[in-house]
């Protein structure tokens, strides 16, 4: 999330002069008020602007800060040995200019832009300093320095919501923030925002490698799930370029693609340092039923499901191929994975660009991510104590094996109702 706000940002409504006029238009006046003399003369927007505040006794700030003094560096600049670089459209958002916070902000950002120029080998931070971007020992040094000269204290844990109310009671409040607010969620992440390294592509000696279309489905970006399957999909890809001798993996480790005494280490390191632990069992199941006797409970998970089989872990995670029939039938695969647990499971999705992506809020008022692609659909929500991920067969191109018909962005969220998240959560 540390560039999610970027496209919130993007772009700022014009509608400044419209609510001016609205404003203008309840107050008393002998005349017609025409402020059209005002759309290209700043100096005289402003005090137009003051002269409103001051007769609606509305609220009245000390400055009116402009976007332009809220630019700081942009560290993930294109970096060119020839050119002058780029003027910088990146604002802080976390206060106005002279506010600590901001100005904190802006050498934060100059530190990561300098420390670009002259990268220091792979290196990953610990807990707190993972919710930063701090990629070397000199700029977690630099953080603290930075923090401490402005009296500022890093965050120290982090907690995922899906809803209005998980918000609140994360808050510990009982205030209402919003005003019809049918749903909210803390973020949108794309596809492209999930992908990691494949470690199956091809490896050619010549040709450069093609960009990976591989995509983690066990988190959202910042969660400890997401960023250890990434690393462990490098760890695997580096290790195809210099393959150990054959070797079989025990028990756990034989449920993961450990193929070597030093993938097992890194298995290892890489699940403890995200505080991860391994799948110990694995149950396989070929009816709805068999499922939920493996799980112990009795909710139903879905809807007009005709047939479901698959595995099951101990954890309660499980990955199944399913059929339901609601209008047309839906071809899928779906996995619910829990947090606190590694499981390793990624999927090819093609171009990431080839997908419409939205929000969408069930019936039972749950926020579920959809990607409407070519070929194939993901439906994505991050629930409380687990992540479900489902890949539907089929998509808006309607020449599937799988299913033949096209899915539409309604047909989509049909299908979406399919499911009890509140049961799966």
């Amino acid at each position: 999330m540390k560039r999610s706000w970027e496209d919130l940002y993007g772009e700022v409504p014009a509608s400044f002069e419209t609510r001016m006029r609205d404003t203008l238009a309840s107050l008393p006046a002998a005349e017609p008020v025409d402020i059209r003399r005002f759309r290209f003369r700043p100096s005289a927007l402003i005090a137009a602007v003051l002269m409103v505040m001051l007769l609606t006794g509305a609220a009245f700030a000390t400055d009116l800060f402009g976007l332009k003094s809220l630019i700081v560096t942009d560290p993930y600049a294109q970096i060119s040995p020839t050119a002058s670089p780029a003027a910088s459209d990146l604002i802080a958002l976390q206060g106005f200019p002279e506010s600590p916070e901001f100005k904190a902000n802006s050498e934060w950002m100059d530190a990561l832009a300098a420390a670009r120029k002259a990268p220091d080998p792979v290196w990953t931070a610990e807990y707190p300093y993972s919710l930063y971007s701090v990629s070397s020992p000199a700029l977690q040094a630099r953080l603290d320095e930075i923090t401490a000269r402005y009296g500022l204290k890093l965050h120290s844990t982090v907690r995922d919501f899906d809803s209005e109310e998980e918000l609140y009671a994360l808050l510990g409040c009982e205030d209402s923030f919003f005003s019809n607010c049918a749903a909210f969620a803390t973020d949108l992440f794309g596809l492209k925002s999930l992908i990691v390294t494949d470690p199956y592509a091809q490896i050619s000696p010549t040709a450069s490698p093609a960009a990976s279309d591989l995509i983690a489905l066990q988190g959202f970006p910042e969660s400890p799930e997401f960023k250890a399957n990434s690393e462990w999909m490098d760890a695997l890809a580096a290790a195809r370029k210099a393959p150990d001798p054959v070797w079989t993996a025990e028990y756990p480790y034989s449920l993961y693609s450990v193929s070597s005494p030093a993938l097992q280490a890194r298995l290892d390191e890489i699940t403890a340092r995200y505080g991860l632990k391994l799948h110990s069992t694995v149950r396989d199941f070929d009816s709805e039923e068999e499922l939920y006797a493996l799980l112990g409970c009795e909710d139903s998970f879905f809807s007009n499901c005709a047939a479901i089989s698959g595995y099951v872990y101990e954890d309660g995670s499980f990955h199944g191929d399913g059929t339901s029939v609601a209008g047309i039938c839906y071809e899928y695969q779906f996995g619910r994975y829990g947090k606190g647990s590694f499981s390793e499971v990624t999927l090819h999705v093609g171009n990431p660009n080839d997908y419409e992506e939205w929000l969408y809020t069930t019936k039972e008022g749950v926020t579920v991510q959809l990607s409407l692609g070519p070929d194939r659909c993901v439906l994505m929500a991050d629930l409380p104590s687990s992540f479900v991920a489902v890949n539907l067969l089929g998509g808006t191109r309607g020449d599937g094996l799988y299913m033949p018909d096209p899915v539409t962005r309604q047909g989509l969220e049909t299908f979406a109702e399919l499911f009890n998240f509140s049961a799966l959560g």
